[in-house]
């Protein structure tokens, strides 16, 4: 009987046995709250993410567990760059709500320009009943997760391949969605408990406070606007966060992005036909 209500609850089945002991409790914390949600330190985001990389390969590489692992890596990965609501939004984005990847982002950094991938992505936010959206970077993480859709079912045809309306974060032994109570008690039993010592008490949550941190240190004008609009975080709140920001810092730093949504010489990434 709870092996069978573990499956109808998508916490496992006949092929993958996760780490996942509890059925899914909201956290009582709300997304926009920094202090209950504190963005993640640089140096410990790259220790989190050892972390699950070092979760991911206690299996074998191209087992089921395996590639559902990766999966719930990539969740992280691309909610770390575009800052979704947890409940709401990330683990609701299908593939159609990515609307262009593009090469022409340019990333200013330290006086040079590097060219990057960015995403133009709709979000349903469902908080204030509207539609959004907003450019992002880092969009290879996107790349890379359709690319490993397309490599699992080259590899096994029985892997599901996911079409435009399509989750974007699915097991790929059966296409269902990846349930919040892998994402949430992953994140908090396996890789917090792996991570000794870290500078803060981090929540799932933290992912969105540190999308929106690591955009506000890299300033330029009308930072805080763009990223209520990209977002939906209140306006007030991002214009007192960031100038309570060691602007010295920022300036120091010498990091800005611009969006070039231009037709000229854009050079658009497709992920379907």
């Amino acid at each position: 009987m709870w092996m069978e209500q573990q499956v109808e609850d998508g916490l496992m089945d006949k092929n993958i046995r996760l780490p996942v002991r509890n059925k899914f409790v909201p956290p009582p914390e709300n997304d926009d709250d920094f202090d209950a949600n504190p963005p993640f330190t640089d140096s410990d985001y790259k220790r989190i993410t050892a972390s699950y990389r070092r979760w991911i390969k206690k299996v074998e590489p191209n087992s089921y567990d395996t590639r559902l692992k990766k999966v719930i890596y990539w969740n992280f990965l691309i909610n770390c760059s575009v800052g979704w609501r947890y409940m709401s939004e990330g683990l609701e984005a299908k593939w159609n709500w990515v609307k262009e990847i593009t090469s022409t982002n340019q990333e200013v950094i330290k006086g040079k320009q590097v060219e990057t991938l960015a995403s133009k992505i709709r979000i349903i936010d469902r908080k204030r009943n509207k539609t959004r959206t907003g450019y992002f970077v880092h969009a290879h993480h996107i790349q890379d997760l359709w690319n490993f859709y397309k490599q699992c079912h080259k590899e096994d045809s029985n892997c599901f391949l996911p079409k435009q309306d399509d989750y974007m974060f699915i097991n790929p032994a059966n296409g269902k969605r990846i349930t919040r109570s892998q994402v949430y008690d992953i994140f908090k039993e396996i890789i917090l408990a792996d991570c000794t010592d870290l500078s803060r008490d981090y929540t799932v949550r933290s992912c969105r406070s540190y999308m929106i941190t690591t955009r506000l240190e890299q300033g330029g004008d009308g930072v805080a606007y763009d990223l209520h609009k990209y977002t939906g975080h209140d306006l007030r709140v991002l214009q007192r966060f960031y100038e309570r920001m060691d602007l010295a810092k920022n300036s120091s730093r010498g990091t800005r992005i611009q969006y070039n949504t231009g037709d000229k010489d854009k050079k658009v990434v497709k992920l379907f036909g």
